[in-house]
Formats: C-alpha cells, structure tokens, sequence
C-alpha cells in the first residue's frame, strides 16, 4: 500500500489530467481509513471470510458424522 500511495503522490505532482488525479485522490483517501473488524462478543471477528469459514466447519462436520454412520 505503501508503494501505492507514492505512486500516487507522485502522478498528483506531475498530472494535469482530472480524472488521473481524481483516481489518485481517491486512492489516497481509501488507504488512509482506517479498518476495525467487528466483533461477535469477542468470540469471532464478523468479515467477508465468515461465510467460508462457516462453510468450513459445517462440510468437516458432515464428513465426520458421515464416517462414524459408516464404520
């Protein structure tokens, strides 16, 4: 991120173009927020990976419920 927002500084400096320099400020706007991930009571961060880890688990607990009907 860091190599992005001096490219982006630096095409401010040089760019007469107001769409490159639009594009660049908004680069730099993005990057400077600052990101907290939820928190569901401190169990589990709440992100966009949650529904494959839920996925996750429920497929391997099917797989083991599956192996001990089958033994």
């Amino acid at each position: 991120m860091a190599k992005a927002n001096a490219v982006c500084l630096n095409v401010l400096k040089k760019s007469k173009d107001e769409e490159i320099r639009r594009f660049c400020k908004n680069v730099l706007r993005v990057s400077a927020c600052e990101y907290e991930a939820w928190s569901a009571c401190g169990l589990f961060t709440v992100d966009a990976r949650l529904p494959l880890r839920v996925i996750g688990v429920v497929a391997t607990y099917t797989v083991v419920l599956l192996q001990f009907a089958l033994l």
